[in-house]
């Protein structure tokens, strides 16, 4: 994917106190590059119990599917509001319904939109699990204030996920002023962290690469560190390389850095 094939994005407009700030950033995304925008909203509740409630027979079901649809019907005002400068390119889909549904919209997209999981009161949808189940890439901005991108870094470890994630990241790339290439602990190699820079440079990116012990500590941490201390703007990070059943057991360096609030994280 190159920067001018962006041609269909889709953004998760889950009811949430970042929701309007992430709606704008992929307004702005689809504007630059001339693609169409389709906000796909869900609300749904957290918990189970909530979800059994909502039988025919209940006149707790009313009230609470009552709230599910003003919380669906004030993000649509937020979202008509933002999009009525070019209404034919921007397109709304919301429902009553698990979130992970809904976001299936995104099958077709070249990227989906998400928040921070466990910033809303209903329940959300998990980047990497949409990124798994649609093969699209996934942009999760963080909580703070979208920043101009400056400081990109490539957390790389080699294998198939790191890989799709690099190359849907090549859009946002050209926007760094400077780009770092990190290895963690000894199962990044130096040469493999100069094949990445090789690639980036045939891509006509110019990045430094830094390789670092993991000290007895996790990647993720190391990473998100690095991060900080050299404030990073934009991560790129592959999805679960050991796979859903031992990440759910054992945890995995994509979840640990999706805990964090670092600014951008792209992940496939």
């Amino acid at each position: 994917m190159t920067i001018d094939k962006l041609s269909a994005i889709v953004v998760d407009a889950t009811p949430d106190l970042g929701a309007e700030q992430r709606i704008r950033m992929a307004m702005q995304i689809a504007r630059e590059r001339g693609a169409s925008l389709t906000a796909v909203c869900s609300a749904w509740p957290k918990s189970a119990s909530l979800a059994e409630a909502l039988t025919p027979s209940s006149l707790h079901m009313m009230t609470e599917e009552q709230k599910l649809r003003e919380a669906l019907s004030e993000m649509r005002s937020t979202f008509d509001r933002l999009a009525q400068d070019a209404p034919e390119r921007m397109n709304w889909c919301d429902g009553i319904a698990d979130p992970r549904v809904t976001l299936s919209e995104g099958v077709l997209a070249d990227l989906i939109v998400m928040g921070v999981a466990g910033a809303s009161k209903l329940a959300q949808a998990d980047p990497v699990d949409v990124a798994l189940t649609t093969g699209a890439a996934v942009l999760r901005l963080s909580t703070k204030p979208p920043q101009i991108l400056r400081r990109a870094l490539i957390g790389w470890k080699d294998g198939r996920e790191a890989g799709c994630a690099l190359r849907a990241a090549l859009p946002f790339l050209r926007h760094a002023e400077a780009i770092t290439v990190l290895g963690v602990g000894e199962t990044v190699t130096a040469d493999c962290l100069e094949a990445v820079q090789r690639y980036l440079a045939a891509h006509g990116l110019d990045a430094r690469r830094q390789h670092l012990p993991a000290s007895g500590r996790s990647e993720a941490s190391v990473i998100a560190e690095y991060a900080e201390n050299e404030g990073v703007d934009f991560l790129v990070a592959g999805g679960r390389a050991q796979g859903r059943w031992k990440e759910r057991v054992f945890g995995g360096v994509t979840q640990d850095l999706l805990k964090t609030d670092i600014t951008w994280v792209l992940a496939n």
